[in-house]
């Protein structure tokens, strides 16, 4: 039978490091030996790299690190992981990284289902039906089979990332008949996944391996004596739900002789074997207690006393930086803190991180239209580990946020006010007129895009001058409304219509807020002295 595993085998893209070319595939034991000198997981697709970033943060649980804060400083110091520890911890359980074997990884061994379902299944990503496809090279290649490392990282990815929707086959496991429910969510399917990147892929994964002392039954998917009896069971922690198995799969099933279908029949193992088909339904029921399992790389917010606790989604029309407020839950009344942030704030406070240092911060999610995913999105905004750390410059971002904010809504209402003057009949358009004019010309898609790089020099210049980098700040805003406003009434033409409607506005903004108060009250003195 052929041989594939996920210790020693490559399957893992990694960049070598910083401006060393581009990525090389690496095992697990190789890219935890090295992860000090290697650069960032990149996959393909962002779910891919969280998911595998999911399985090696839930591998150093097991291995002993990251169980409580005073041991995570050792680690940290060191700057590289201990490998005779994870080696103890992972030398014992090697054949259960097999990808195909007795007991293959991820898999359900003795699965049997009626229906065979292509490998290409496993690609979230790749369309079925009407849904577009988002990746051009899915389609090129139509996906009719994987190498093993292929079909290891979407096997991985899928058992996070599944989505719910549609009927799921009731399977035969080693002669036993169950009954499975309709495809739900995989654990972090529909929220926005949240982790720092560092300079190394050491420090990306030491950040992210937030203390936590586990339960003795919190145990990653291959330590679990019986999957089957956690079809229905909740969470046990983090190492739970961080190796979740949203589906029963079972690669290059038997063939009624019982061979495997489309592995080379070799006397020697090989790791050559074509992934063409699998058997594929619903795994582990979704665990909808967020109160008991907090998944640490989630956002959790309470909507409303009847809604209860669900977690933040990405947003389609709004970029990361706009939501770093939220991030960080300055609103302690509705935001949960995020573990990382947290922790990277108590890395700062014991003096073991240069405040001034800069770490990516990293928000992926799918957009997702009921089974079908319209949208995969990864933004990256470097911040200083001191914006994590120190309220008051968390309260200064908000503030700053707060004021784009305000004046992208005043852009809005003036905007109206210029469409109300430009559309026929010129005394009162319709509603529904004015908003497609604005949606046609509408100067905030311009606006918020351009200020994503004076927001990265503001939060990089907060810490050592809040003054100046607020100043700057507030001064690009103003630059980049004008220049949105009039690219947006220029759209309008030249005629006489246009000029006259164009006049009706100032392309002139007020950001600081208390400024904006102040002009407010001066307007309401002015009107009720006239009135007098």
């Amino acid at each position: 039978m052929s041989r594939f595993n996920l210790l020693t085998d490559t399957w893992i893209p990694v960049a070598p490091g910083p401006g060393k070319g581009p990525p090389i595939l690496v095992g697990i034991d190789d890219l935890l030996r090295q992860a000090h000198r290697l650069g960032d997981i990149e996959c393909d697709s962002s779910s891919g790299t969280v998911a595998i970033i999911r399985l090696l943060l839930a591998i150093l649980y097991r291995s002993g690190l990251g169980a409580n804060f005073g041991e995570y400083k050792s680690l940290w110091k060191a700057g590289q992981f201990p490998m005779d520890r994870i080696e103890c911890y992972l030398t014992p359980l090697r054949e259960r990284f097999e990808l195909f074997g007795e007991r293959p990884f991820y898999q359900i061994a003795g699965l049997n289902i009626a229906k065979r379902t292509p490998a290409s299944k496993l690609a979230s990503e790749l369309s079925t039906g009407q849904q577009e496809r988002l990746y051009a090279w899915m389609q090129a290649r139509q996906m009719s089979e994987m190498d093993p490392a292929t079909a290891a990282r979407f096997l991985v990815e899928i058992q996070s990332f599944a989505l719910g929707g549609g009927n799921s086959a009731n399977p035969i496991v080693s002669g036993n008949a169950l009954t499975r429910p309709n495809f739900e969510d995989g654990p972090v399917a529909r929220g926005l996944s949240v982790w720092l990147s560092g300079h190394n892929l050491f420090e990306t994964l030491a950040l992210n391996l937030t203390p936590y002392q586990a339960p003795p039954d919190d145990l990653p998917a291959w330590e679990q004596a019986d999957p089957l009896a956690l079809l229905d069971a909740p969470s046990r922690g983090r190492i739970d739900r961080f190796t979740w198995q949203s589906r029963m799969i079972l690669l290059n099933p038997p063939a009624d002789d019982g061979d495997p279908l489309e592995l080379p029949q070799d006397k020697e193992p090989s790791v050559n074997a074509s992934v063409k088909e699998m058997l594929f339904t619903q795994g582990r029921r979704g665990d909808k207690d967020m109160i008991a399992s907090r998944d640490p790389m989630a956002v959790y917010y309470t909507a409303d006393a009847k809604k209860g606790t669900t977690f933040l989604r990405l947003n389609p029309n709004k970029a990361t930086w706009r939501q770093l407020d939220t991030m960080m839950a300055l609103d302690a009344k509705t935001m949960e803190g995020t573990p990382v942030f947290e922790h990277t704030a108590q890395l700062v406070r014991q003096k073991l991180l240069d405040p001034e240092r800069r770490f990516a911060l990293n928000v992926a999610g799918l957009v997702t239209n009921q089974a079908s995913i319209s949208m995969v999105r990864h933004d990256r905004l470097t911040l200083p580990a001191a914006i994590l750390a120190d309220k008051e410059l968390q309260a200064i971002t908000s503030r700053a946020l707060e004021e784009a904010e305000g004046v992208a809504s005043e852009m809005g209402r003036r905007m109206y006010l210029v469409g109300k003057a430009f559309l026929p009949p010129f005394d009162n358009p319709s509603a529904d007129d004015v908003r497609s004019l604005i949606e046609a010309v509408d100067p905030r898609r311009a606006y918020w895009p351009r200020l994503e790089p004076p927001f990265e020099h503001f939060v990089a210049a907060l810490p050592k001058d809040r003054e100046g980098a607020l100043k700057a700040w507030r001064q690009a805003v103003k630059t980049e409304a004008r220049r949105a406003m009039e690219e947006a009434c220029s759209q309008l033409g030249e005629s006489a219509r246009a000029i006259r409607a164009t006049a009706k506005t100032s392309f002139n903004f007020l950001v600081d807020r208390d400024e904006v108060a102040a002009a407010l009250a001066r307007a309401k003195a002015r009107k009720k002295g006239a009135k007098k």
